[in-house]
């Protein structure tokens, strides 16, 4: 029995030592992709296989986690309890508490992914949406539907969760802010923009399409697939 603690106490101990001192930025740890950056954000998606960690890594900011697996984690912060998380697919928070270094232990026996979209201005806190959820059909169908969960504001956006099934059509709509779209699923919109015509958007999940203000659209599912994504509205 002695003999199995000192053995626990060596790897701990190798353990500790193979950790750096000095946390890298996150978009120099090998486990974050940067996928997208202009004035307002920088886009990352994180991957971390079944029983593996990042290494030691620096938010500078704060960001919005969205998730795109069901999963478990433990994250340490640097001179902080871990805090474990049990989490489902398009789980999207609000990550506060900048700058701050952790590493992140994927628990589970699936790989860990995830989109982080880092904000490069406070946002404020995050407080829940009071809007129902709103759900609306083409004409005769029950499954070309459009469904939009209201998650949470802070003082600088807005953020939602839409689903829309095969050959639904959204409303007509138009933004008068920017806004963004971090893909859950990979989905295909037809997107009839006033003015221009339509264009297919084809995005693979974890990426992110930022869209500036004043454009009036109608989008359409193209795709045999659900599509499921994150809208993130600015104020």
């Amino acid at each position: 029995m002695r003999g199995f603690a000192v053995v626990l106490f060596l790897l701990g101990a190798i353990a500790v030592a193979q950790t750096p001192a000095t946390p890298v930025p996150v978009e120099a740890e090998p486990h974050h992709q940067l996928t997208f950056e202009n004035a307002r954000i920088r886009a990352f998606i994180a991957e971390v296989p079944p029983h593996q960690q990042t290494g030691l890594h620096r938010h500078e900011r704060e960001y919005v986690a969205v998730e795109l697996v069901d999963g478990q984690t433990t994250a340490t912060r640097l001179g902080e309890a871990p805090i474990t998380r049990k989490f489902k697919v398009a789980d999207t928070r609000l990550v506060t508490g900048a700058p701050f270094a952790h590493v992140v232990h994927n628990d589970a026996n699936t790989a860990f992914r995830a989109a982080d979209v880092e904000m490069k201005e406070p946002q404020g806190e995050a407080k829940p949406a009071r809007q129902p959820t709103s759900r609306y059909c083409n004409p005769g169908s029950k499954t070309a539907c459009v469904t939009e969960g209201y998650l949470f504001c802070t003082q600088r956006f807005c953020a939602s969760d839409v689903t829309m099934g095969p050959g639904a059509i959204t409303s007509h709509h138009t933004h008068a802010t920017d806004h963004m779209l971090v893909a859950v699923s990979d989905y295909q919109l037809s997107d009839k923009v006033d003015g221009k015509g339509a264009v297919l958007r084809k995005v693979a999940s974890g990426h992110v399409e930022y869209i500036p203000a004043g454009i009036a659209h109608q989008l359409t599912n193209v795709s045999d697939k659900s599509a499921r994504f994150i809208v993130i509205v600015f104020q």
